[in-house]
């Protein structure tokens, strides 16, 4: 059972705010949330498809700010039964893990199915934000060329919600 907190008028006070974003927004989002990361925060991201250009600059910039960048990413070797040569994720991440020693990528052991998940996870001082949902970090995905769908989810500091969303990326 939650542990809720109480104003004065005995009203449940929530520390989690959740937001509904798509295409450009779910963009807007993470680019404003990687922006606003500064040394000695932390960012989790496991993704399925990696390749948008601003995402992944900004990724460096935050890591060489002292960011602690951490990506979970599908080796993308094969998809639905063919095979494939590891585009877009291994180029991309290959050079980005290159240009900080602040960046860890880990690749899924996948065996003919994908890591489908598209989450980021940031890890602030007095917050924590958890952008999650359909959409990939490539151009179509999250500027608005495809219809895809996000929640941005908001919550202080060890949160149960945000306790979870570690777990996962943790295991």
């Amino acid at each position: 059972m939650p542990d809720f907190k109480y104003n004065s008028d005995n009203d449940i006070i929530f520390d989690t705010q959740v937001r509904y974003i798509t295409e450009k927004s779910i963009f807007d989002s993470l680019i404003e949330n990687i922006k606003l990361s500064k040394e000695g925060d932390t960012i989790n991201i496991g993704i399925c498809y990696i390749s948008d250009f601003d995402i992944v600059k900004e990724l460096e910039k935050a890591a060489n700010r002292g960011v602690n960048v951490k990506i979970i990413a599908d080796p993308n070797k094969d998809a639905f039964g063919i095979k494939k040569d590891g585009s877009p994720n291994r180029t991309v991440l290959t050079n980005l893990v290159n240009k900080s020693e602040n960046i860890h990528v880990r690749w899924y052991d996948t065996n003919g199915e994908q890591y489908h998940s598209k989450i980021a996870y940031f890890s602030f001082e007095n917050k924590e934000v958890t952008i999650l949902g359909s959409g990939n970090y490539t151009r179509r995905n999250i500027k608005g060329y495809n219809l895809e769908c996000n929640i941005e989810v908001v919550t202080g500091k060890d949160s149960e919600f945000s306790k979870d969303v570690l777990d996962y990326f943790n295991r």
